[in-house]
């Protein structure tokens, strides 16, 4: 079960494990540690189950569930890995040959009487300063480009892109 060594448990916290979402997965898991019946009865009830995890996160169901004694890397072992978090690109290669800009907008909301944020984009917004660093990968996309013709008419509509690409081009 254990994924991560005893040394490594904040660092997979921090950046490996998805601490926000609640998935299936972990709703069963946390009802066989914290010894609930009636939670893992919700957890095979795929409409409450869908209910629950739309409008909760693992913080909620870890407050409302308690384990006594849990070993980090019990918590650990029931997080899924950190999904990957999509952005485009908002910069030209042709004027920062050596810089990748994004424009987000950070996720901030309440829920449950508590402030919560996005787990990327307040990470982005809040904790990054100019000039450092972040781990990325790049997700090619063939089919969103310019025509190879510069006279050809286009027109753009950001639907789900936004206006990062654009800004790029």
């Amino acid at each position: 079960m254990e994924r991560y060594g005893d040394d490594r448990g904040a660092e997979a916290l921090g950046s490996a494990c998805e601490i926000a979402a609640l998935t299936p997965r972990f709703v069963q898991r946390w009802a066989e540690l914290c010894g609930d019946a009636s939670l893992a009865t919700l957890a095979n009830d795929r409409k409450r189950l869908a209910e629950l995890m739309a409008g909760h996160h693992v913080i909620d169901l870890v407050r409302a569930h308690p384990v006594a004694g849990l070993a980090p890397q019990e918590l650990v072992a029931a997080l899924r890995p950190l999904q990957p978090r999509l952005y485009s690109i908002a910069s030209s290669a042709a004027f920062a040959s050596d810089e990748v800009h994004v424009c987000l907008a950070p996720v901030r909301y309440r829920l449950h009487g508590s402030d919560r944020r996005g787990v990327a984009s307040a990470y982005l917004a809040d904790l990054i300063g100019p000039g450092e660093l972040v781990p990325v990968y790049i997700q090619r996309n063939d089919n969103f480009r310019l025509p190879q013709d510069e006279g050809t008419p286009i027109v753009m509509i950001g639907a789900g892109t936004g206006v990062a690409p654009y800004r790029g081009f």
